[in-house]
């Protein structure tokens, strides 16, 4: 069973502003041919060049694969609701 708390709630904001702040470090280096972008995270602000780009999208993987549990939590997808439809 799974109880969101605020501490969740919160923990999940903050990997997804950093997922966001990934994305589009990514986007920038990629789709519009930015040679350096300034990654400004939570933790952090850090430039980042095309060099990095292994590691961008790894951490971004990452990011997303640490959300996953919390959204489902949080959504209540990992709540362990079971519903019964009564078979008359």
């Amino acid at each position: 069973m799974c109880d969101c708390t605020s501490e969740d709630q919160a923990e999940l904001a903050e990997y997804q502003q950093d997922y966001t702040a990934v994305r589009a470090a990514i986007r920038a280096l990629v789709a519009d041919g930015t040679a350096m972008y300034t990654l400004d995270t939570s933790q952090s602000r850090q430039s980042v060049t095309k060099l990095d780009l292994d590691k961008l999208i790894k951490w971004a993987d990452r990011l997303k694969a640490a959300m996953q549990p919390l959204k489902d939590c949080c959504s209540g997808n990992g709540s362990g609701t079971t519903h019964i439809i009564p078979g008359y």
